[in-house]
């Protein structure tokens, strides 16, 4: 399972991790496991499924998806009928925002916002990064010329 691969990474020398980073092993890769169940099976995410369970016991942490239910969701242009239908099927929310945040998590991404008087825009970048390197995502230029940023959590 990949956990062991990257557990394995950990206790490597700088040499020895640069030698395996060169092999690209799939097992390294980060990875995201989601499972397909059925409308029961949705609401409780996925915990009365017994290839739900049979995942976790291996160690995966996957994600239940109702395909059905994201088909319908997609369909609809109304969030109150979106939320309206989440209801419906008992589910707190949309598996596929799940998805997107289990992806971002593995790939260690965040976002910042770039607000101006004609747009608002959300920008990914690789946890870690500095101002002037995420500056440098927006355009070569700024992050050339960056002098400083200001900052706020929400």
């Amino acid at each position: 399972y990949q956990r062991r691969v990257r557990d394995l990474r950990r206790e490597l020398s700088e040499d020895d991790r640069q030698q395996m980073d060169s092999l690209a092993l799939l097992s390294a890769k980060p990875q995201i496991v989601v499972a397909t169940v059925d409308e029961v099976s949705a609401a409780d995410m996925g915990e009365s499924n017994r290839h739900v369970k049979a995942l976790q016991e291996c160690g995966a942490e996957p994600i239940a998806v109702c395909a059905k239910l994201e088909h319908e969701l997609s369909q609809l242009d109304d969030a109150d009928m979106r939320a309206e239908l989440v209801a419906e099927y008992g589910v707190k929310e949309s598996s596929f925002e799940r998805v997107l945040s289990a992806a971002r998590d593995a790939l260690s991404l965040a976002t910042f916002f770039t607000v101006g008087p004609i747009e608002t825009r959300a920008w990914l970048f690789q946890q870690g990064a500095s101002a002037r390197e995420c500056a440098g995502i927006i355009h070569t230029d700024f992050a050339k010329k960056f002098c400083s940023c200001r900052s706020a959590q929400f």
